[in-house]
């Protein structure tokens, strides 16, 4: 088939700094992708509900290899059909997902309530009867309503079902037989199996949920429960505190993260070390990932099958390295983890000028950052205006925004974006921040700062801050001094922004 480029550019915010684009851009006939299987690092399998058919797709072509486009309706979409037969002559009606099961493959069929079975030389049906059902057993006396999200055991023996009407997932064994897993969940479908447990999109709550045995546990999301509608939202944060909204797919990496298709947000999030990030997002609802669905992990790719775009995404997750920070560095933690976060980025490609001093336009761009991990959907703008704040400078929005919560106050009428920050500044900034929040800042109001040897440099008006930043554990000084005058290097304010995050829990 002709190959076609890309529909839309990606010009998602890469907050883990991986590079994505959309390589797999065949000629889908305007199909809306949904389940996805690499077979091989070159080529791999993806479901289409909108053209009813199973894909192989490589990086220049994709070719039918199950199911048929059928006639199109009165609204031009292709007709689904329930009809086992071989290889060329076999129809789905929607098939959802599909994985590697025994010596074929099998594909969830969602709206005709069954699971199928492709190989080379045929496809047919697993389990179900066609119709909506709830019962255990084998062939056509199983029964599932809309089965979605597939997964397969380590040894290939059984296989996960998503049965996602029924608020259950079903497990089938090598020879045919159906049993109910877990039940009494809300939606669920995405589904991967790692590491000795099943990993589940409960979609419905908007969350993450690991199964260990029979033991249910969430790994990520929460929710507010309004008139019996489960309400998810878009932050980042620690696990128990991060919100998805509705999401769809997920896949576990050799280092144990886990990748989740934020459908509602039009994301792809990452869960590592009790933490979500995002690891990369629409901008503008033109760019991908628009609504991505299926997601598979290899080694250190990613691949998602994306629903409304139509094209399948490639994410690099090799680890950004700069070449100016040592392994060993004291600040290294810290400027791994604020460039995962999306606080800061490297200055180049490779490097992170970590004792470079940081302007006020800067650090009002860091705080910013820092305020939307906690909430993506905040907006970052205001109504504050000063002479050298142009429209639209790079850190204009990032400006208003913190003159207009007190944040960044101007100079003499001037928000003076190129000034550098002293450590004082800094400290003071990020206590006026907290205030504005409510966070508790109480803390510091019986810390004696006179231990340290230049507490007299400190000056007035930043007492109060220094006092909390330096009780909050924020702050330590450097043998035995706060040096409060000097210029706050990008190394010290990610180190301090991210003692801010964990004091406050963010």
């Amino acid at each position: 088939m002709k190959k076609r480029l890309a529909a839309l550019i990606l010009a998602a915010i890469m907050l883990s700094s991986a590079s994505a684009s959309a390589l797999y851009a065949g000629d889908y006939k305007g199909g809306s992708l949904s389940g996805i299987s690499v077979i091989t690092d070159g080529s791999m399998l993806v479901t289409d509900v909108y053209n009813k058919v199973l894909w192989k797709a490589d990086r220049d072509n994709a070719a039918i290899i199950a199911g048929v486009i059928n006639i199109p309706d009165v609204s031009g979409e292709p007709i689904g059909d329930y009809y086992d037969s071989d290889i060329r002559h076999g129809t789905f009606v929607l098939p959802w997902d599909v994985v590697p099961f025994l010596d074929g493959y099998a594909v969830s069929d969602s709206a005709s309530n069954t699971v199928r079975y492709v190989t080379e030389e045929y496809l047919r049906t697993l389990a179900g009867s066609g119709e909506a059902g709830n019962a255990d057993g084998i062939g056509e006396k199983a029964s599932f309503d809309y089965p979605t999200g597939l997964a397969v055991d380590k040894e290939n023996f059984i296989l996960y079902i998503a049965d996602t009407g029924n608020g259950s997932i079903r497990q089938m064994d090598r020879h045919g037989y159906v049993t109910t897993y877990v039940t009494g969940l809300s939606e669920p479908t995405g589904l991967c199996f790692a590491n000795g447990s099943l990993y589940a999109a409960e979609t419905g709550k908007s969350r993450i949920i690991k199964i260990t045995g029979k033991k249910t546990e969430t790994v990520a999301g929460t929710y507010d429960a309004v008139d019996g509608e489960f309400i998810g939202g878009f932050a980042d944060g620690p696990a128990d505190k991060a919100r998805f909204d509705h999401p769809e797919g997920v896949s576990v990496a050799d280092d144990g993260a886990i990748y989740v298709s934020d459908t509602g947000n039009h994301a792809i999030r990452m869960i590592k070390n009790g933490r979500v990030y995002t690891t990369a997002e629409s901008g503008d609802l033109l760019s991908m990932p628009v609504s991505p669905r299926g997601i598979e992990v290899r080694g250190s790719m990613l691949y998602a099958a994306d629903f409304s775009a139509g094209d399948i995404i490639e994410i690099s997750l090799a680890k950004k390295t700069f070449s100016d920070v040592p392994e060993d560095a004291w600040f290294a933690p810290d400027a791994n983890e604020a460039v995962l976060m999306g606080i800061v980025n490297g200055v180049s490609e490779d490097t992170f000028s970590p004792g470079t001093s940081t302007t006020r336009a800067m650090f009002a761009a860091m705080l910013s950052r820092m305020h939307s991990v906690s909430d993506r959907n905040a907006v970052i703008d205001g109504d504050a205006a000063f002479p050298d704040v142009t429209q639209d400078s790079w850190f204009g929005s990032c400006a208003r925004w913190s003159a207009d919560r007190g944040i960044i106050k101007g100079m003499d009428g001037y928000f003076a974006p190129n000034a550098p920050v002293t450590r004082e500044q800094a400290v003071t900034m990020l206590y006026r921040y907290a205030v504005s929040e409510g966070f508790d800042v109480s803390m510091g109001e019986d810390t004696d700062i006179l231990s340290y040897n230049d507490a007299y440099a400190v000056s007035e008006w930043a007492v109060p801050a220094m006092q909390w930043a330096c009780g909050a554990g924020i702050i330590t000084g450097s043998g035995g001094n706060l040096s409060p005058g000097e210029y706050a290097t990008r190394a010290q304010l990610v180190h301090m922004i991210l003692g801010f995050i964990r004091v406050y829990g963010k």
